[in-house]
């Protein structure tokens, strides 16, 4: 399923997050040119998980972490932190988008730049 990009979303800016991945659609809080591409790359590793896991899946295993550091006493933030898929994502931030990644952010609306690193 192709990703979709939607800019200056309402649903980040109310929960207060830079941008969430619903799949396929990735909601940023900013306008295009404000969002960075290492929080496109940060995004599309999670598209990475949710099609590797399948959506249902992804959703609850991640839903699953946040529940149990929320009731380990974590807090939200300190959960989220914790959180196995947003740690792989965050180690995995300064990878190179593939050429795949990169068609499919222009078809969705993301200019990718000539400093953006591709393999």
């Amino acid at each position: 399923m192709q990703v979709r990009f939607k800019f200056n979303h309402w649903y980040p800016k109310l929960t207060k997050v830079s941008a969430i991945t619903l799949y396929p659609y990735i909601l940023f809080a900013d306008s295009a040119d404000k969002v960075s591409h290492i929080l496109v790359r940060h995004e599309m590793i999670h598209v990475q998980q949710v099609r590797a896991m399948g959506a249902v899946q992804f959703y609850a295993a991640y839903a699953k972490q946040m529940a149990l550091g929320l009731a380990a006493g974590k807090g939200f933030w300190k959960s989220y932190a914790d959180n196995t898929f947003e740690v792989e994502a965050y180690v995995r931030e300064d990878e190179p988008f593939t050429r795949k990644e990169a068609e499919e952010m222009e078809i969705a609306g993301f200019k990718v730049h000539p400093h953006m690193r591709l393999f």
